[in-house]
């Protein structure tokens, strides 16, 4: 029988193969076993806050959101309700807290002006949702209310912004210029593919923008970038790929971008050219690369009541298995690269 998680939101799939999901309304975060059975990894179903070291079966977060895994097996979460990110690790069944935490700290819940580096305790975090680890093993932080994204180094180093300033004011600007000096709306997802960039979700603006590894920021699609409406491109509701609300991304092992937009309703998949997120050599001014290509072929409709939430790449085999969450319906689908669709029962360790 199909694992059902009523008011699934967040995945992520450890380096071991696991399955966790974030349930904000129930706030817990479960890990599903190979056995199909479902526990929890992190708070005790009520909201709150409490353990900020200790065991995190124990520990009381509120509306947590985004997961992201570390290659150690580290299981990150954006404890939204809180404005925290805690970091599991579940087979101690231990918590702390990596950050986030001064809006507690302090009256007046106000960060240092213009900082370019931070303690990662230091930074006033508003309603967290996405996470995810780049390749040099930092943390990536889709601060939503705070309409900024964060690479924080976790070691003793400290924090520093990626891709938004230490003000965080609402907008839509920056193409082509410093992602730094760059204005986003709500974005609530984030993403580092292996080659350097970090993907964000600017889901108020309905764009996917793209931060490359020299920190100049890119509209990889939406806006005026919008992929065509072509019968080839992939979409999971058939009424075409263009981009409402995007909240989440994933990349699979053959460089295709899946989006997810739960306010349309739909998957959108788009094929990525090495080039896209890089402008031209010589050119300064906005944003002229190659545009996603729409994927092929087409696929069945999006399975579910609800529009997605989550996404998560199954890296079993080729890695191009995409894991979706729901909220409707609590189940977590399994879409795969040859259209087929199913429903996640049972995933055992690699």
């Amino acid at each position: 029988m199909p694992v059902v998680v009523p008011g699934a939101h967040g995945l992520a799939v450890g380096p071991n193969g696991a399955v966790y999901v974030s349930v904000p309304a129930r706030h817990v975060v479960l890990r599903i076993g190979p056995d199909a059975g479902v526990w929890p990894v992190l708070g005790t179903g009520e909201a709150g806050f409490s353990g900020d070291t200790g065991s995190a079966r124990r520990s009381r977060v509120d509306t947590p959101t985004g997961l992201a895994a570390g290659p150690d097996g580290s299981l990150f979460v954006a404890d939204s309700g809180n404005g925290l990110i805690r970091r599991v690790d579940v087979g101690a069944d231990l918590v702390d807290t990596v950050a986030g935490g001064a809006a507690r700290a302090r009256p007046d819940g106000a960060e240092s002006r213009g900082w370019t580096s931070l303690d990662p305790a230091d930074l006033v975090l508003r309603g967290p949702r996405g996470l995810t680890v780049d390749v040099a093993g930092r943390l990536v932080i889709a601060d939503t209310g705070n309409h900024r994204v964060l690479r924080v180094d976790l070691r003793p180093a400290g924090a520093a912004p990626a891709s938004a300033s230490p003000a965080g004011q609402p907008g839509d600007s920056g193409d082509g210029g410093p992602a730094a000096r760059a204005r986003l709306l709500r974005p609530s997802g984030v993403l580092a593919p292996a080659d350097g960039r970090v993907l964000v979700a600017d889901t108020g603006n309905g764009r996917v923008r793209a931060v490359t590894p020299a920190g100049q920021l890119l509209t990889v699609a939406g806006g005026r970038y919008q992929p065509p409406s072509d019968p080839l491109a992939t979409s999971w509701d058939g009424a075409g790929p263009r981009l409402t609300a995007p909240a989440s991304l994933a990349v699979t092992a053959r460089g295709q971008l899946v989006v997810a937009d739960s306010v349309a309703g739909r998957l959108t998949v788009l094929t990525l050219d090495g080039s896209v997120g890089q402008a031209p050599a010589g050119h300064a001014g906005g944003p002229t690369a190659t545009r996603p290509r729409p994927a092929h072929p087409a696929t069945p409709p999006w399975p579910s009541s609800s529009g997605p939430n989550a996404l998560a790449v199954w890296p079993a085999g080729d890695g191009e298995t995409i894991l979706a969450t729901g909220a409707a319906d609590g189940r977590i689908t399994v879409l795969r690269v040859d259209g087929t669709v199913g429903a996640l029962a049972a995933i055992g360790p690699r």
